[in-house]
């Protein structure tokens, strides 16, 4: 969560590692796309898929085996996957990179379109980024929504309009984006097109479709003081039988769908909410659950839990207590998994958490996970493990042994990096692979673009010949963006390789 975006309000909201990285694969043959996984989700036990920072992967399960590849279709998004989900047969994915603004003078995140597939991932289509063409006069349009004409901003840029979050109901796909709000496409159509669906303003408790005051509303995800709507910034989707929750930057609304049409309720932290920036929503063990952020002093991070399918509220003092920040919420069965800042916890009735171990480490290949986060949970209680998706690397948890199995991909090139380029503050670390025999004395020498000696690393590969750095020179201290060069020292014989680092 170091990836600081400032988009249309003052306040600094943060996203997970690589939601806006646009980098190359880190692998060349079979293996997942990345080892930054940030969602895991399952058309069944044995067909998972896996959004990562470098495109969509997947593993299939044949007993003891496991075929780990990247998705590769003329379809797919370009970028990182900040959105994955999954419905029977039906899979849909968004996509991110960077483009630099002059402006601003910074990397702004770009949304890169929605693949979709309606086949268990067989066959893949894809629709652009929705966004609108400049209006003839002025900067705003007009849609027609429950028979009425309604005053909409219009967006007209896929930068800061990226798909944060999917959710499929009916024949829809939805999407939320901060620039974009809430939209969804009919994805039995054979040429699909998004529709701008309206929510309600800040001051707004509802909006009921069909009886909207045309000459009071407008949709509009500017900052207020610019006449604009937090609740108009869209986070999250999450949709359960008739009913679709949209968290916001102003809280979450809770939709009824009606032929179509939605009739909104406006909850904020007046009702109970520990944050108004809501970055996810699920249900289970009886409760809905909401993932919230705070945007000011008087708001708190947390995870926050209804009784009554969202109408009053309360948090989990566990979290908000400590202010740890949750980035995602699996629940299946009598469990339920935070995917957290400090690592994964696990509770079987909301009020009682368990961390399972921030470092993973496995005993028989000798891998381990080099960074805490934890960003994306798939449960497969039919194998009694958890699947547990780092910045680092997919950990399998096994929830009878307490054992860590830990699967990673490699560039299996001659003395590789990855990630390349390395982001110390999102990444963590980086890893070198290079493939020697174990037992021989190894070190690792870095050096800057002026050849200036950086760090020293020695005889630190493990048994599947890796090691890491977290970008810190010999005294401690981050080193500055630039290129550096890597020699490693095996057997009397020096590797090289290049490695741009970003900070």
């Amino acid at each position: 969560m170091k990836n600081i975006f400032i988009i249309f309000i003052s306040l600094a909201f943060s996203f997970p590692p690589s939601f806006n990285l646009d980098r190359e694969p880190e692998i060349i043959n079979n293996g997942l796309p990345s080892n930054s996984i940030i969602d895991i989700e399952a058309i069944s036990g044995t067909q998972i898929y896996f959004g990562t920072s470098s495109g969509l992967g997947r593993i299939d399960v044949d007993g003891e085996d496991r075929i780990s590849s990247k998705v590769v279709s003329d379809a797919m998004p370009e970028g990182g996957n900040p959105a994955l989900v999954v419905k029977e047969d039906i899979i849909a994915v968004s996509g991110v990179t960077t483009y630099y603004s002059a402006v601003t003078e910074s990397n702004e995140p770009k949304g890169m379109g929605v693949a979709y597939s309606v086949d268990s991932g067989n066959t893949w289509k894809f629709i652009e980024q929705p966004i609108v063409e400049n209006p003839e006069d002025g900067l705003y349009h007009q849609i027609e929504w429950g028979g009425q004409t309604l005053k909409i901003l219009a967006v007209t840029t896929a930068v800061n309009n990226v798909s944060y979050d999917l959710a499929i109901g009916g024949n829809y796909i939805y999407s939320t984006s901060w620039a974009g709000g809430l939209r969804r496409f009919n994805f039995t159509d054979d040429n699909p097109s998004w529709e701008i669906i309206p929510l309600p303003m800040d001051n707004q408790s509802e909006l009921i479709c069909g009886d909207i005051d045309t000459d009071v509303y407008e949709l509009n995800p500017k900052d207020p003081g610019d006449g604009g709507n937090h609740n108009h910034k869209g986070f999250s989707v999450f949709i359960d039988n008739e009913n679709i929750f949209v968290g916001t930057a102003d809280g979450i609304n809770k939709g009824v769908i009606v032929e179509g049409c939605i009739s909104w309720s406006h909850y904020s932290t007046a009702d109970g909410l520990s944050g108004n920036w809501i970055v996810g929503v699920n249900s289970g063990l009886n409760s809905l659950w909401a993932i919230s952020w705070s945007t000011t002093s008087t708001e708190s991070t947390g995870l926050s839990y209804s009784l009554d399918d969202g109408i009053s509220w309360q948090y989990v003092n566990f979290f908000t207590d400590a202010g740890i920040k949750v980035y995602n919420i699996e629940i299946s069965g009598d469990r339920i998994c935070a995917s957290t800042i400090q690592g994964l916890y696990i509770s079987e009735d909301g009020e009682h958490w368990e961390l399972i171990s921030s470092k993973y480490f496995d005993n028989e290949s000798g891998q381990e996970i080099y960074t805490d986060p934890v960003y994306s949970t798939y449960l497969n209680e039919s194998l009694n493990q958890a699947w547990i998706g780092t910045g680092d690397g997919l950990v399998i948890y096994d929830f009878i042994t307490n054992n860590d199995e830990i699967v990673q991909s490699y560039n299996k090139s001659n003395f590789s990096a990855f990630p390349n380029p390395f982001f110390i503050s999102q990444d963590g670390n980086v890893r070198f692979y290079k493939e020697i025999e174990m037992g021989i004395s190894t070190e690792i020498n870095i050096f800057d673009f002026s050849m200036d000696h950086v760090v020293r690393l020695v005889n630190g590969f493990t048994s599947v010949n890796t090691r890491g750095w977290d970008g810190r020179n010999s005294r401690g201290k981050l080193v500055a963006n630039g290129v550096y060069f890597c020699k490693l020292t095996a057997n009397n014989k020096d590797y090289w390789t290049k490695l741009v680092v970003m900070n």
